[in-house]
């Protein structure tokens, strides 16, 4: 919508992400020959004796679905012939992606275990949808002298991690499941007419991928300044500073 000096602006973003896709992460097993108890690897091979194995199990395939509603309104407004205010706002739900069969988990600090979303009030993405995504936008032009424009502005730029966060929580137990067994002494030999034995007699800690239930939407303010001047024709000189500074991103723990 234009006015005498108004240049109003508004529009949508409206985007559905699906992603389906077969994992395969060494669900096939693996074998390692490193030559450790003959000094030679093809030796260790041709006798048989691995010096690790491995193998995962998955719950296939995975259906990832992810949705997200940006709205926005700006105006430019023509203060004087030779300057020019933008200001803009943006709002961006962007809900947090989820299996459409729930196949993830999370794990819940309070009991220790680990919980299966869609239940017992875990969300189906793993974490609460942050609602509060305002995104201001602010800039200035102004033409100092037909050759020379001084230009500045500011805005809040949000993340959108779009199937990220719902990839890692594919990958908790009992969803997925990767053991290893190592040719070590004092324990039973690996040979390879057993080499996935179906216990192991070290125990390991089973690692999870989790997420702060009121996780808030990592953000980026970004400000500039600049200054550009005309020498002649085809050469234009300028002078800009830049800044930026990030809030809420992500980190592991």
């Amino acid at each position: 919508m234009v006015t005498r000096s108004h240049l109003f602006t508004m529009g949508a973003d409206l985007r559905f992400t699906r992603q389906d896709a077969f994992r395969d992460v060494q669900s096939r097993g693996f074998l390692n020959f490193t030559g450790m108890l003959t000094g030679n690897p093809l030796s260790d091979l041709l006798l048989g004796l691995p010096t690790v194995s491995g193998g995962a199990t998955l719950d296939n395939p995975q259906q990832l679905r992810a949705r997200s509603h940006n709205f926005f309104i700006q105006d430019s407004i023509q203060i004087k012939p030779n300057v020019t205010l933008s200001a803009g706002l943006r709002y961006e739900l962007n809900l947090p992606p989820f299996d459409a069969n729930d196949k993830a988990s999370v794990y819940d600090p309070l009991t220790g275990q680990l919980v299966a979303v869609g239940a017992n009030g875990v969300p189906r993405g793993g974490y609460n949808t942050d609602k509060n995504n305002l995104a201001p936008r602010l800039g200035l032009t102004w033409s100092l002298t037909p050759d020379t424009v001084v230009r500045g502005g500011y805005g809040i730029f949000y993340d959108q991690s779009a199937l990220s966060p719902g990839e890692g929580l594919y990958f908790n137990p009992p969803l997925f499941n990767f053991g290893m067994a190592f040719q070590y002494p004092g324990l039973p030999p690996l040979t390879l007419t057993d080499p996935f034995p179906a216990s192991f007699p070290i125990p390991t800690a089973p690692t999870a991928t989790t997420f702060q239930q009121d996780l808030q939407t990592a953000y980026l303010q970004q400000w500039h300044t600049s200054i550009q001047h005309q020498l002649g024709r085809g050469q234009v000189v300028e002078i800009a500073y830049v800044g930026s500074r990030g809030h809420n991103l992500l980190r592991g723990s």
